[in-house]
């Protein structure tokens, strides 16, 4: 199994003074379970780390050489587990002179994306897919990925230093959808970003990637910076500035229909709310970035739409939603005033009184509305869109003015 594919699973907390030892118990549980697979685990030693984890990795340097003891202060360790001693057995030990995260309080690098980087340098294929907890995906699914990995390296191309691309994304079927009205709207959003907009900016080569879990070239990500930036405040959404990275080096991330990975998203106001604040801090701290400027100096049009809309463009939207709205209840007011209701407007010909059923937010479910039928058939297509229509409202309304 090791020559075709490896699990890592990074834990920067494991056997750490700010882990939970249920966690620690659960990681032991699995590894054992898949012991005879190529399974896995990489920890951050650092101060506060359990003494029994020390001595393991001491033991481990002493007998390779290299190393005293009380010498090294921190490292990333990767072990498996071993059915002889019932317990992990180290492999490999990177010592480390700084700490995984950088800085204090608010400004300290992000844990998501330091544990990829973690993880990413004892990744040793030729591709890599990072998971989150919240992500998974059905033994169909996984029979395809041999045949899906070829839109790297297809068999008849030879030179393994130019793949076709370096990011490869693909479907994600959200299964919280099930899990109420916020759920069912968050599925939704997502199906529309993920999938009909994904297939949509890939045909047009101009499709960035904007997160997990896309397949990436593990070799050519390990030598450009990672699969993500981790700088705090100014990285909010660290996934998206990889998709920028491949843009800024000419390179393609395509998106395919053939595969589709699990999901999950929040289903719950409070949740949502938080997820959304994330979101919309991420698209401003893009605005003010260093890759925003280098991009904006070399993108052609059909790349600067597809960036526009990566970025800032839903909360523009509806900014102008908001503002339309209110001019368009003042106006009526103003008519009001003068004396000029609904009645004769529509005696002088102004269809005022009556546009606002045609509204942005219903147009806007056009598209959606037409992928599902080509896709899931019509009678399946107006249940879902104008089923959930009444409590999307709601939602949507409380997360705009939220």
């Amino acid at each position: 199994a090791e020559d075709h594919v490896e699990v890592i699973l990074a834990h920067q907390t494991y056997g750490h003074v700010e882990g939970s030892e249920k966690n620690d118990e659960a990681v032991q549980l699995l590894l054992e379970k898949y012991a005879d697979d190529a399974v896995y685990l990489v920890f951050d030693l650092k101060k506060g780390s359990s003494q029994e984890l020390w001595t393991m990795v001491e033991d481990f340097l002493t007998e390779k050489g290299g190393f005293s003891r009380g010498v090294m202060e921190q490292a990333s360790v990767k072990c498996k587990w071993d059915k002889a001693i019932r317990g992990l057995r180290v492999l490999e030990v990177l010592p480390r002179r700084f700490q995984l995260r950088l800085g204090q309080g608010d400004y300290k690098t992000q844990g998501k994306a330091c544990n990829q980087l973690n993880g990413l340098r004892f990744a040793t294929g030729h591709y890599v897919q990072a998971l989150d907890c919240n992500m998974g995906t059905f033994i169909g699914e996984g029979f395809k990925v041999p045949y899906v990995l070829r839109m790297f390296m297809p068999l008849d191309k030879e030179d393994r230093t130019a793949p076709k691309c370096r990011y490869l994304g693909f479907r994600e079927y959200i299964y919280t959808g099930r899990e109420g009205t916020v759920g069912q709207c968050h599925a939704a959003a997502e199906w529309t970003f993920g999938t009909i907009n994904q297939r949509f900016l890939s045909g047009m080569g101009t499709r960035m990637h904007y997160g997990h879990p896309d397949f990436l070239d593990g070799f050519w990500a390990r030598n450009r910076g990672g699969m993500s930036k981790s700088s705090p405040v100014v990285n909010l959404s660290e996934d998206i500035f990889a998709g920028y990275n491949v843009r800024m080096r000419e390179e393609a991330s395509p998106h395919i229909d053939a595969l589709e990975f699990e999901k999950g998203r929040e289903a719950t106001f409070n949740a949502a709310s938080n997820f959304f604040s994330k979101i919309s801090g991420g698209s401003i701290s893009v605005i003010r970035s260093r890759d925003n400027h280098l991009l904006c100096e070399k993108l052609g049009l059909l790349h600067s739409l597809s960036f526009y809309f990566a970025s800032v463009s839903f909360y523009v939207s509806n900014l102008l939603v908001d503002v339309s709205i209110y001019l368009y209840v003042f106006l009526f007011i103003l008519f009001n005033l003068a004396g000029l209701g609904p009645g004769e407007l529509s005696a002088l010909g102004s269809t005022f009184s009556t546009e606002w059923i045609v509204a942005m937010g219903l147009v806007t479910l056009v598209p959606q509305l037409c992928e599902m039928v080509l896709e899931f058939g019509a009678v399946h297509a107006l249940k879902e869109v104008f089923g959930g229509l009444f409590s999307a409202t709601f939602f949507f309304i409380f997360q705009n003015k939220n």
